[in-house]
């Protein structure tokens, strides 16, 4: 599980726990114990809602036990009814500049290609764009080979993994059927799944890359089940 509620089940109140109640919640539920021990004794924690969604949440802790009163609570509340649209605002304006960045970097990756006189700096100009888009340990362009039975790994940049270097021939016929007919994600939370074909088989987790996007380019005829 990856432990993120959706948007729609969180709390649209404010939440008091007071001292009892944090102390019958201490070995059930997950940093209790650790704010007890700290020395909180009361929490309240405030949803920021505009337009009927949770954006923020404002969150206050005390060593006074049992402090917070329906006084506060609408205090609490009227705080976020002032602030709530200014956050929601805020996160639009934050969306709406990295769709701005996004574009810019990809006819930034088009002026690149257009320019490349060979593969080697084609790809090397696509990988440096692509880590001002996401995070970027390692990259890897593979070309399959003209007998169709392998992979070549002809860019790799990053982190130097054992077999999977640059210059590798990855044969096909180790790797799961259809393994290049669809993108693919893999993250900490399903690299074990059994549905997720991994072609480094598991040596990318062991390396220490938890995350891993893959996408194949062009038409890709599926591998027979022969």
């Amino acid at each position: 599980m990856s432990g993120v509620t959706p948007v729609t089940q969180l709390a649209r109140f404010v939440l008091v726990l007071d001292t009892s109640l944090l102390e019958e919640m201490r070995t059930e539920f997950p940093g209790i114990e650790e704010l007890l021990e700290s020395g909180v004794k009361s929490i309240m924690a405030t949803p920021l809602v505009h337009r009927d969604e949770v954006v923020e949440f404002l969150a206050t802790a005390t060593s006074v036990e049992d402090a917070y009163t329906p006084e506060h609570v609408g205090a609490a509340e009227r705080i976020s009814a002032q602030i709530s649209g200014a956050l929601a605002n805020s996160r639009l304006h934050a969306r709406i500049s990295r769709i701005a960045q996004i574009r810019e970097i990809l006819v930034q990756i088009g002026r690149e290609a257009s320019v490349a006189s060979n593969l080697q700096d084609l790809y090397a100009g696509v990988i440096n764009s692509l880590k001002d888009l996401f995070p970027v340990d390692r990259s890897a362009i593979a070309v399959r080979t003209e007998n169709g039975n392998s992979l070549l790994n002809e860019h790799v940049s990053g982190i130097e993994i054992e077999g999977l270097e640059e210059g590798q021939i990855l044969s096909l016929d180790d790797m799961p059927d259809g393994i290049l007919s669809k993108a693919q994600l893999i993250s900490a939370y399903d690299v074990d799944d059994e549905r997720i074909e991994d072609p480094s088989g598991g040596i990318w987790a062991k390396a220490g890359l938890m995350s891993n996007i893959r996408r194949h380019f062009g038409r890709v005829t599926p591998l027979s089940d022969s």
